[in-house]
């Protein structure tokens, strides 16, 4: 279990997501509407510099990280592509349906916005 753990981290530390070591900032959390539908916090928008129309990437790790983005990241080795989706009015995304399938989100459940030390932002449920 600990070598498993072990594992775990060196792999999301060489991608870039999170490290061991690396404190993670809490930027927020928003409640899943109808059509798996969320809002996308202030402060996620404004680290990541969006407006109404951007598209936002959604990736996961081997991990089930899911790491958002709104350009494709520069290291993508044990990342895979899950989707896009267009942000609208009120900052309002779909989720894409992968991402909420291995997130096991349903309507009503929360997911919450975090920040690791690089500036990369994630989604969890929460």
């Amino acid at each position: 279990m600990v070598e498993r753990l072990f594992v775990y981290f060196s792999l999301i530390s060489s991608i870039g997501i999170m490290s061991e070591n690396e404190p993670m900032k809490f930027l927020g959390s928003s409640k899943v509407s109808s059509k798996l539908r969320i809002s996308l916090v202030k402060d996620a928008a404004d680290l990541m510099i969006i407006q109404d129309g951007s598209h936002i990437l959604f990736y996961s790790d081997e991990g089930g990280q899911i790491l958002i983005t709104t350009t494709m990241p520069t290291k993508v080795s044990g990342l895979r592509f899950l989707g896009s989706t267009k942000i609208g009015a009120n900052l309002r995304i779909s989720l894409v349906k992968v991402a909420s399938d291995l997130m096991r989100i349903n309507e009503g459940d929360h997911v919450v916005y975090y920040q690791n030390g690089k500036g990369q932002i994630f989604i969890k449920k929460g």
